[in-house]
């Protein structure tokens, strides 16, 4: 019987903004990360004309295998 070794989990992707007029968006929800690693992220940041000056982006990324292991990072823009 083979061992079959894990070295690497995949996260589910979140995103939220706070601030009238600004939205927050990512191309993929699902990220492959070895462990011990990091791995950038695109998030899409649109803000309309009107909208307020300043705001706050949280991404959250939670273990598929363990849902009990998050992360959450919060961004202010201005």
């Amino acid at each position: 019987m083979e061992t079959l070794s894990i070295d690497a989990d995949v996260y589910r992707l979140t995103v939220s903004v706070e601030g009238d007029g600004w939205s927050a968006a990512l191309q993929n929800a699902l990220a492959g990360v070895k462990f011990g690693a990091s791995q950038p992220v695109q998030v899409f940041i649109k803000r309309d004309a009107t909208s307020a000056k300043t705001a706050t982006v949280k991404l959250t990324a939670t273990s598929e295998s363990d849902p009990t292991k998050t992360m959450t990072v919060v961004y202010s823009l201005k």
